[in-house]
């Protein structure tokens, strides 16, 4: 039989529509972001939403044609620090007209599809949906979601011999494959979360992390039945209580407030929190978000405001601590600023020196020093760890920090011997030049700050993530000063 040399002309109508939660954000990050979507065989589009308001995003592609379509190879891309695969989604859900289809729901940033018959084909003569994703909007910024098609083949005899390969980019006028549009409107509803939230904010003072003002009562609502949760990245900072279990915060607006707090570590500054008020087993309102998008948001609403330049010393850190720590580095913190840090060498920094100059001998306390550094945390804090080589002596030593008792906390065991780390903690990026004295049992003294660190290390090696947090205390003494 002739093989039949039919060229089939695709384009593929697209309907984009936001699910509107209309959840609450803070005036800064409340500007409208753009979705782009496109297709190398279809127009380009957009669609408008707003960070934090918004929660869902159903991206469509529709195909009308009367010609069987036996085979299919595409891949759908978007931007994993904006939008996130919706959980429950499968094969059959996103090819609903394509059964039998491949599909990969487990790739970051890609959703790659496949499928072939052979036998009778894939009717689209009454038009519909070619390949469908919906999308939590996990972020803010705009954005691009694109329908990349790289095989497409359209027959009017299904026989395997006869099957003309069609690339997408091969587009011929008034050929058999026609554009359709469509629209509906995807996504979830819900009660506006700024029912119950009256600010959210950066904490810049101490901790890195949000801040956020509750109404003590939210209108419309007894407060007494209703329950709170913040979920995010690291357990010991979750929060599922009642909503008059928050701390009081007094009045703010002319209305009594309460406040709650979730704190991270440097490196999770792009990861999600998540706050959902509920009443027993009904979920009223929900918000997700994340202090890199909520601080860029804020810069590009007010970029001459004051605490611009710690915000984005802040996002920097946080970068560099994710390369540091290798975490989540498909998805830097500073995504959306420059992130070119100025040179910073030992001789830059003012700091006293760390007296004496090295780590003091505690053998008489039946220890050995085994390794000493800075954490990188929500709150950064000065780390000492030690050998416990006589349990006998260690049984009765102690230590003080600043005046105050400090505690030796188990860590693991190095062979035979515990491993224990005494902590100078909590230590706000502005406070990075304080010193802190360490007394020891046997009279010893250690006084030490975590600039007089950064200075030492930098003396022997230009490490990008002394560099950025030198920078993130400048810019907070600065600020604060």
């Amino acid at each position: 039989m002739k093989a039949i040399k039919r060229t089939v002309s695709v384009l593929l109508s697209l309907m984009l529509v936001l699910g509107m939660v209309t959840m609450g954000i803070s005036v800064a990050s409340a500007a409208e972001n753009t979705i782009t979507y496109t297709s190398n065989i279809g127009a380009q589009g957009t669609k408008t939403y707003v960070p934090g308001t918004d929660k869902q995003v159903t991206v469509t592609y529709n195909l009308k044609t009367s010609t069987p379509i036996i085979n299919v190879q595409a891949v759908v891309t978007f931007d994993p620090a904006v939008l996130k695969l919706a959980d429950g989604q499968t094969a059959a859900t996103v090819c609903p007209n394509i059964p039998g289809a491949t599909v990969n729901l487990t790739k970051s940033g890609r959703v790659p599809f496949a499928a072939s018959d052979f036998a009778g084909g894939y009717d689209f003569s009454a038009g519909g949906a070619f390949v469908t994703v919906i999308f939590d909007i996990i972020g803010s910024g705009n954005t691009t979601v694109n329908l990349a098609v790289d095989t497409l083949t359209g027959t009017t005899a299904l026989s395997a011999n006869d099957v003309p390969v069609v690339i997408a980019e091969e587009l011929q006028e008034g050929a058999a494959i026609t554009p359709t549009a469509e629209a509906e409107v995807s996504g979830e509803s819900g009660v506006s979360m700024d029912t119950f939230i009256y600010s959210r904010g950066v904490n810049l003072k101490g901790k890195i992390g949000f801040q956020f003002i509750f109404y003590a009562n939210p209108e419309g609502y007894d407060a007494s039945t209703l329950n709170v949760s913040i979920q995010g990245p690291h357990d010991d900072q979750n929060i599922n209580k009642a909503y008059s279990q928050m701390q009081s915060a007094g009045k703010m607006g002319g209305k009594p407030v309460r406040t709650a707090a979730y704190f991270l570590m440097a490196s999770y500054l792009t990861q999600p929190v998540t706050i959902t008020v509920s009443q027993g087993s009904e979920v009223i309102a929900t918000e997700t978000l994340n202090v890199c998008d909520f601080a860029s948001a804020t810069i590009e609403a007010n970029p001459n405001d004051n605490k611009v330049p710690l915000l984005k010393a802040m996002l920097n850190y946080g970068a560099y601590s994710q390369i540091y720590t290798n975490k989540f580095t498909d998805n830097l913190a500073n995504k959306h600023i420059d992130s070119t840090l100025a040179p910073v060498t030992a001789d830059m920094i003012q700091a006293t020196p760390n007296s004496p100059a090295t780590h003091p001998d505690v053998s008489a306390l039946g220890l050995s020093l085994y390794q000493e550094g800075v954490e990188l945390g929500s709150q950064n804090a000065i780390n000492y760890y030690y050998r416990v080589d006589d349990e006998t002596k260690f049984g009765s030593a102690s230590a003080t920090i600043d005046s105050k008792a400090a505690t030796f906390n188990y860590v693991t065991k190095m062979g035979k011997k515990r491993l224990m780390l005494l902590k100078v903690a909590d230590i706000a990026a502005k406070d990075m030049d304080s010193v802190h004295t360490i007394a020891f049992s046997n009279g010893k003294t250690y006084n030490v700050s975590i600039l007089s660190y950064l200075k030492t290390k930098l003396a022997s090696d230009s490490s990008d993530i002394c560099t950025a947090m030198y920078w993130y205390y400048a810019a907070a003494k600065e600020y604060f000063s």
